[in-house]
């Protein structure tokens, strides 16, 4: 997730840079009192993946955090989430094993969604990159044939509108 720190967009610092991020929507969306804020970053097309097909599992890294006035994480929340993105930036890029779909902030939350070839692998390589990190509070769901077209059906439907 290192892609969304624009400084990285400077020629030579990064091979992913803008073309990754035109593949990415950012919604934010504000209830009609302005006190509640939920925002969507969700990749709006599937990635340039061969064997996409492959891409069975569904994982959900769910990370809640104490509601502040506009629904979105304190300064110190946000801070540690930056530093998990930076640590697990390998599992959501074209790596022959996962890659990132969406992540929400809102309500309490910051989600991250990935599909995934290998379950065991995945959770095996996110171990090893918090091994040296803080322990967060995180919870993890796996669903398992997850429907990747259905994700992307739901998602082009949004995005012609």
């Amino acid at each position: 997730m290192i892609f969304w720190n624009r400084e990285l967009f400077k020629p030579g610092l990064h091979d992913i840079g803008e073309t990754e991020l035109s593949y990415w929507n950012m919604v934010d969306v504000k209830s009609d009192d302005g006190g509640k804020r939920l925002v969507i970053r969700i990749r709006k097309n599937k990635p340039p993946i061969p064997d996409i097909k492959k891409y069975k599992t569904c994982i959900e890294i769910k990370w809640d955090y104490s509601l502040q006035a506009a629904g979105m994480p304190d300064e110190k929340t946000s801070s540690a989430y930056k530093c998990f993105e930076e640590a697990i930036d390998e599992l959501c890029w074209y790596n022959n094993l996962s890659f990132n779909v969406r992540i929400t902030t809102g309500m309490g939350a910051r989600v991250w969604v990935f599909y995934t070839k290998s379950y065991k692998e995945f959770i095996k390589i996110l171990n090893r990159k918090l091994e040296e990190l803080p322990t967060y509070p995180l919870n993890i769901w796996k669903y398992n044939n997850a429907a990747l077209a259905s994700f992307f059906l739901v998602v082009f439907v949004l995005f012609q509108f």
